[in-house]
């Protein structure tokens, strides 16, 4: 299992695909999730996926740690896996 993430910001494909650090001629799923702002969404990532290694920053409490998009690959199932930013909560870092 590779245990990084992509940067917040990427240029393009070939960028995100380097980042990823998989072969462009590979297929992989993707696995998206989303919800409410505490609801568990990067922990579930983070234990479904990679053994609970902390790929996805977590909190204790309810304030959102994911601000916008992260991807991380999972070569073991093969996929791509993204944490997205919490609805309806609000975050002391907007705008960034």
């Amino acid at each position: 299992t590779k245990k990084c993430r992509v940067r917040p910001t990427v240029s393009d494909e070939s960028d995100f695909i380097d980042q990823l650090g998989c072969d462009r001629n590979d297929t992989f799923k993707v696995v998206s999730i989303f919800g409410n702002t505490g609801d568990g969404k990067s922990y579930t990532l983070n234990h479904t996926f990679f053994g609970g290694y902390e790929v996805f920053k977590t909190s204790p409490n309810q304030s959102s740690c994911t601000l916008g998009v992260w991807c991380s690959l999972n070569l073991q199932h093969k996929a791509v896996i993204i944490d997205t930013e919490g609805l309806l909560g609000s975050s002391s870092n907007e705008n960034q």
